[in-house]
């Protein structure tokens, strides 16, 4: 089993903590046949991890704390200043070996798909294949904490 990676084959609904509410939900409909096409979730290891790997997350703590959250100004900055911290940095190694080989295995021309890096393949958007994206928290997919449709 890959460490950052779990097909929809591998998930059900109580899998939310590891794959957020629409990986799992996705994973429940494919092993109950519903028409959901194959496919992967990148796990929140997998954050965890490259942000711990990278220091991005005392970045983030170092950013927060000098913000006055009372000021949307201040606050749009430092969500900018975060989102170009996670830009510059490069998916390590394993983890882009692992995102390279699931979607190569759902690409019929593997050999565009290992030419390319995980980060060039999630920025692609229809080419070399057409994905969808979707990122939330693991965290507001659960029910008390979701303030999704209010």
């Amino acid at each position: 089993m890959s460490k950052y990676v779990r097909w929809f084959k591998e998930l059900h609904r109580t899998d939310i903590p590891i794959a957020g509410g629409k990986g799992a939900n996705l994973g429940e409909m494919f092993n109950n046949s519903f028409p959901v096409p194959p496919g992967f979730v990148i796990i929140a290891d997998a954050y965890k991890d490259f942000i711990k790997e990278k220091g991005i997350d005392k970045k983030i703590i170092n950013i927060l704390s000098a913000v006055d959250v009372n000021n949307p100004e201040a606050l749009d900055k430092a969500s900018k200043e975060i989102s170009e911290i996670f830009l510059k940095e490069e998916i390590p190694k394993r983890m882009d070996e692992e995102i390279i080989a699931a979607y190569s295995v759902m690409d019929s021309d593997a050999e565009i798909i290992k030419s390319k890096t995980a980060h060039e393949l999630i920025h692609a958007g229809r080419d070399p294949m057409f994905v969808a994206v979707r990122s939330s928290a693991t965290a507001e997919d659960l029910p008390q904490a979701s303030f999704a449709g209010q």
